[in-house]
């Protein structure tokens, strides 16, 4: 893989907060909350000229990891990396024309990477909270405007009405059963959608917020009272047909989402909370909603990042994070990283 270009003497220190930010500036913590070890061994072994690999799912690319990659990126101060990870981006996924972004790229396939030109909500979320956030922080407006231009197109693609509510829609194709939609609560990321209700005006975005506090609440099966992965909101809501029955390896993302940004989060996410708990070393990535069915371990220190993050809203404990120096899987590692940023975030505020 190549070696990854970096400005980070460029321009680590030479650049002020700019006015304003709230709590922007405060996510933006350098190497206390990136530390530069941990951010070479990312980019080394999941960063590809711009291009995020997946390791766990065939070294394929998604819309989702370019986001977490620019957020990581700009986190770091590593302009070079964000503009390497927009650029590749930039070339592959913009093949629909709702201003969303296809959301995967196959090397698999080299006639035809772009397989499913469907877009993930998520992914174009992250985005366009990660080019805002840039544009802000850099002093780069052409980046913020791309961020509200990809913010505007998930509100207008990605977003419907449904119970009274809004919802988020995983993809503008295939969601829409029926007997309603399909969500997936780990696509509603709470502090894009917090972002994205100040640099955006429009109210939709706390209409998300809101939504997402009363389906977390409402959405809890079986003994476990958890969420699954996929949910279809017919009357009434269950897990919907065609997904496995199962809180997985989408909706472990859901605690962490909700940390980051909301008052009260453990209300929010009691019951994973304390499943995670009263595992010990080994927290469970795949819970069935069946009480009978056994769980399943994987992507544990990221699961581990993400619960040391709730222990320290829980207690005030400071969190021990584990490294990614030796981690081979790239959700494991980011997950491990975004908990960093997270606790970074909430320790400040």
């Amino acid at each position: 893989m190549p070696e990854r270009r970096s400005v980070i003497l460029a321009v680590s220190g030479l650049l002020p907060d700019l006015p304003g930010l709230g709590p922007v500036a405060r996510w933006l913590g350098g190497s206390r909350a990136l530390p530069a070890g941990e951010w070479d061994a990312w980019c080394g072994r999941f960063l590809d000229e711009g291009r995020v690999v997946d390791t766990g799912n065939g070294r394929v690319s998604h819309t989702e990891g370019q986001g977490y990659g620019l957020l990581l990126a700009l986190a770091a101060e590593d302009t070079a990396v964000f503009d390497a990870i927009l650029a590749w981006t930039d070339r592959h996924l913009p093949v629909r024309p709702d201003g969303l972004l296809a959301w995967r790229w196959d090397p698999a396939r080299p006639d035809d990477p772009v397989s499913d030109p469907n877009a993930a909500t998520d992914g174009d979320l992250l985005i366009a909270w990660a080019l805002i956030r840039a544009g802000r922080h850099w002093g780069r407006p052409e980046l913020t405007e791309r961020g509200l231009m990809a913010a505007r197109a998930v509100r207008s693609a990605g977003v419907v009405h449904h119970g009274g509510m809004q919802v988020i829609l995983p993809g503008p194709e295939g969601f829409i059963q029926p007997e309603g939609p399909v969500i997936n609560l780990s696509y509603w990321v709470f502090p894009a959608l917090c972002a994205l209700m100040a640099a955006d005006p429009h109210p939709v975005w706390a209409q998300l917020v809101t939504s997402g506090h009363r389906l977390l609440a409402s959405l809890r099966f079986g003994q476990r009272q958890l969420p699954p992965d996929w949910t279809l909101l017919a009357e009434p809501p269950r897990p919907a047909p065609g997904f496995p029955p199962v809180f997985g390896y989408n909706a472990l993302r859901i605690p962490l989402y909700a940390a980051w940004s909301e008052p009260g989060p453990l209300d929010l996410v009691r019951p994973i909370f304390s499943i995670w708990q009263r595992a010990g070393n080994e927290p469970p990535a795949v819970i069935p909603l069946d009480p009978t069915s056994p769980f399943e371990v994987g992507v544990t220190p990221g699961i581990r990042a993400i619960l040391a993050l709730l222990r320290y809203l829980e207690d005030g404990s400071a969190p021990d994070f584990p490294s990614i120096q030796n981690e081979p899987d790239y959700y494991a590692a980011t997950l491990v990283l975004l908990a960093r940023l997270a606790f970074d975030e909430v320790s400040r505020s």
